[in-house]
């Protein structure tokens, strides 16, 4: 253990650690767990929070795995195990402390207070229920129940004679596609709005701006009439502002300028008044939109709460904020953190950077009572790095951060306590070449775009010695396609997209590495005599440039024995998001014969497998539906290709799809036999019908991934689940499973496939060679809702008509998404332990100067040349 390692697990302390991605903050967090424990502190003193249910579970089992060894070392092993963790020689006691641990935690009645803060405001509640003013018998309300339960909220709402009028109103302003995506960030942000109906007040920048529209337009009018003075009909509105609602640079023409001189000096003379109008009109409105859903939010959210009421539940946004409300309640707030305090005395934070205010109200005021003179030998240890703030959606507010950190500081230092903040030096994770390239990266957004990352990225060390590799792939552009008069489509059918051909490369790049049975370097290092020259080089190759020693590919080429070279579980691919190239890259890689595994956190309709066998089911139910048939048609199942489909669907003139394909007997009879099975069957055993008669499985796991039989299962398990429960047909399923969002969680950390993921799903993880295809994108913030800092909300229905203070507000929203976004390429830049490869793909020659893409290439040009 190196010394700032032991210093940051030392209890005697406490301490603030900024922990850069590989640096080993999980093994900070275990020693010092387990020095707590050997110094004595019982193991129900000490409480972790940690971001997931995962990292919960992989500390419990790493830590009593460790203990376990410890108590069955001897004597001698045992002092030197000690002594690598503290630092010193260990006292008698803590030797004894140590052998007993084991079996003390193993026969204690309750596991380790290691908790996702979730976890831990249940295990509040359910002590302090009456307190809290909520059911002792209260449940947790389900992911599947709950999207239910507003889809239910929604109809009511929509059928109801008592909101018709809001609902007219609302359908007035908004298309039914926008109004469902409101419904849905309602939802999303329900403790916002919480909060909101607790302090209502209107907004202080909307308040008494009533104006008639009527004196706008009057001036509109006198606009109009002046130029039919001049013989001009214009549209007054378009002489000021253009048709996205921005004030025009120029009033007139340089032609009308010039025809009529004294024209442009009436309209400047009322250009000002007509701008202090348009904005308080633009303000009117906002008003107006804002009050409308203010009122549907109350409405949904009511309804909501009275359901929850009716059958005892909580959700997992309930848990946080009933419990902040209790850990604030003035009438038992110091009674309950006496309480808590007498059986909490050492408070532990994992992955601070991503913990929401509404949590750390909760975290900071837990700690309340540690920040007193009498209370010696309570510690607080907090671990995470501001460079790695990914979860905003999630709420997660990276001021909080540097916020907390100085009060925590200053709160300490005036009760004379002992407390550090340490910075993480080395990386255990990434080669030299990785950190200094994501270092120049970082580097190169600071100087270049100080706007865009504002965390401080010191140069870290590696702890390997072995040489890596970063590659920037040139960007793949479309094939260029010869410019015909009269283009047919079959003059089409053979080119290939930026997005194919990418995959195509990455596809070809893996089974060349798998093939040549290449050797990584971290393996070579191990195997082989190789060390590292302390002067690296860059070189520019066909189709990559590599940050490389002149040694690296021979020795990365070298073949070991057959069990040392890179296989699929070597590799994983990032994406920024789940979307047609991730399923077609996935689909490709299986036909490659290349066992691949999706994200650890799946939406069960996103799978291709699951995809194929409901359009099986919509296809029964509704035979001539054109677009679902065209897809069943092409997918594994009936397996025709594009030439084919293009033939079918000239073939088919007027026809439905359906009635075309009894010209072709084989297709014909296959698809008339799921009919068949559909007239005998129920929702409860059709798709095990299905699979089982035209032997899909085998099929499936095949074209769409071996993970496809895990998917099937779940699909069977809930078509059973919901005949038994709600319906037994399938036109009820299939309408239920199209409106819920069904996740499935896996453990992907020790898989033995390629992973594709996407980069908020691989925190936590590594692999040797990372490849980020999805790198040109830029992120579109979809949020309808705007909240200022005061917890305020605006709703502007027309993004042209924005008041300007509101603008400023959105502009400050993109800003933030755009730093996150330069935080994500950071996490994923990171997963890699010898190889990053960073690609993309674009219809145009260039992309955005912002993108994941451009920063990586423009950090090239300048620092690796």
């Amino acid at each position: 253990m190196r010394d700032l390692q032991r210093e940051a697990s030392d209890p005697n302390y406490s301490v603030w650690v900024s922990a850069s991605a590989g640096t080993g903050k999980t093994k900070i967090l275990i020693d010092r767990f387990l020095r707590l424990l050997i110094k004595g502190v019982e193991p129900s003193h000490i409480l972790c929070i940690t971001f997931t249910n995962a990292a919960a579970i992989e500390m419990q089992a790493r830590i009593n795995s460790k203990l376990q060894y410890l108590s069955l070392c001897n004597v001698e092993k045992l002092e030197e195990e000690l002594f690598l963790m503290l630092g010193n020689k260990p006292l008698q006691q803590e030797i004894e402390n140590t052998k007993t641990l084991y079996d003390k935690i193993l026969n204690s009645n309750e596991s380790l207070n290691i908790y996702t803060i979730h976890a831990f405001c249940q295990k509040i509640l359910k002590t302090f229920p009456l307190e809290a003013g909520i059911t002792p018998e209260f449940n947790i309300l389900e992911e599947t129940t709950l999207q239910n339960i507003f889809l239910n909220i929604r109809n009511e709402i929509y059928l109801s004679d008592e909101h018709n009028d809001l609902i007219k109103i609302l359908l007035n302003c908004f298309h039914e596609t926008t109004l469902q995506d409101i419904f849905t960030e309602i939802i999303e942000q329900k403790i916002k709005f919480r909060k909101l109906f607790t302090h209502k007040t209107i907004p202080e920048e909307i308040q008494n701006k009533r104006l008639a529209l009527g004196e706008l337009n009057n001036i509109y009018d006198k606009v109009r009439n002046l130029f039919v003075n001049y013989d001009l009909e214009v549209e007054p509105k378009e002489i000021f502002f253009t048709k996205d609602g921005k004030k025009r640079k120029r009033l007139l023409s340089q032609e009308l300028i010039k025809k009529y001189p004294k024209l442009l000096l009436e309209l400047e003379k009322i250009t000002s008044e007509i701008y202090r109008l348009d904005e308080l009109r633009r303000i009117e409105e906002l008003e107006h939109h804002t009050n409308l859903l203010t009122k549907l939010a109350y409405i949904i959210l009511k309804k909501y709460d009275s359901y929850k009421d009716e059958n005892n539940l909580l959700d997992y946004d309930d848990l946080i904020y009933y419990t902040e409300k209790l850990l604030n309640n003035k009438a038992t707030h110091k009674w309950l953190l006496h309480k808590l305090e007498s059986e909490i005395n050492h408070i532990m934070v994992d992955e601070a950077q991503d913990t929401s205010s509404q949590q750390w109200n909760i975290i900071t005021t837990l700690i309340t009572e540690f920040n007193t003179i009498d209370k010696p030998n309570n510690s607080i240890f907090i671990v995470g790095d501001d460079k790695q703030s990914i979860f905003s959606f999630q709420g997660a507010d990276l001021r909080n951060f540097s916020l907390v950190n100085e009060q925590l500081k200053a709160n300490l230092t005036k009760a004379n306590k002992k407390f550090k903040n340490i910075t993480l030096e080395y990386s255990y994770r990434s080669c030299a070449e990785i950190l200094q390239f994501t270092h120049y990266v970082l580097k190169n957004i600071k100087s270049d775009y100080p706007n865009l990352f504002f965390p401080d990225n010191p140069l870290i060390s590696s702890f390997h010695t072995y040489q890596g590799i970063v590659e920037v792939w040139p960007l793949v552009t479309s094939e260029k396609q010869e410019e015909l008069f009269w283009a047919l489509p079959e003059d089409y059918k053979n080119s290939k997209s930026a997005a194919d051909l990418l995959i195509e490369k990455i596809v070809n790049f893996i089974k060349e590495k798998i093939e040549n049975k290449e050797i990584l370097p971290s393996i070579c290092a191990m195997n082989s005599s190789y060390t590292k020259s302390k002067e690296s080089v860059v070189s520019q190759g066909a189709g990559h440039i590599n940050v490389q020693h002149p040694r690296a590919y021979k020795d990365y080429s070298a073949k070991l024995s057959s069990s040392s070279s890179i296989s699929e579980k070597d590799f994983m691919i990032l994406v920024r998001k789940r979307d047609e190239f991730s399923n077609n890259l996935i689909k490709e890689l299986s036909k490659a014969k290349l066992k691949t595994e999706i994200s650890d956190r799946i939406n069960l309709k996103d799978h291709l497998s699951i995809m194929d066998l409901m359009s099986v089911a919509k296809f029964v139910l509704l035979p001539d539906d054109d677009l679902n048939l065209a897809c069943l048609l092409k997918s594994p199942i009936i397996g025709i290709n594009e030439q084919q489909l293009y033939e079918l669907l000239i073939n088919k003139k007027d026809e439905s799809l359906w009635d075309t394909l009894s010209l072709y007997l084989n297709i014909y009879e296959k698809l008339n036999s799921l009919i068949e099975i559909y007239k005998t069957s129920t929702a409860e055993n059709f798709f095990t019908l299905v699979i089982n008669s035209l032997n899909l499985r085998e099929l499936l796991n095949v074209y769409n991934g071996d993970d496809s039989d895990d998917m099937i299962n779940e699909l069977l398990t809930l078509s059973s689940n919901y005949a038994n429960d709600i319906d037994n047909s399938l036109q009820g399923f299939v309408a239920w499973f199209e409106n819920n969002d069904i996740y499935i969680k896996r453990n992907m950390e020790h898989s033995d496939k390629i992973r594709v993921m996407t980069v908020h799903s691989s925190k936590g993880l590594e692999a040797p060679i990372v490849i980020l295809c999805d790198s040109t994108s830029l992120p579109v913030s979809s949020n309808k809702f705007i909240w200022n800092d005061n917890g305020e909300m605006f709703f502007s229905a027309n993004a042209s008509d924005t008041p300007q203070f509101l603008q400023e507000l959105k502009e400050a929203k993109n800003l933030k998404d755009l730093q996150e976004y330069i935080r994500l390429l950071y996490v994923a830049m990171t997963r890699a332990r010898d190889h990053l490869i960073i690609c993309g793909f674009s219809n145009k020659s260039a992309t955005s100067g912002n993108s994941w893409y451009e920063i990586a290439k423009d950090t090239f040009d300048k620092f690796c040349k």
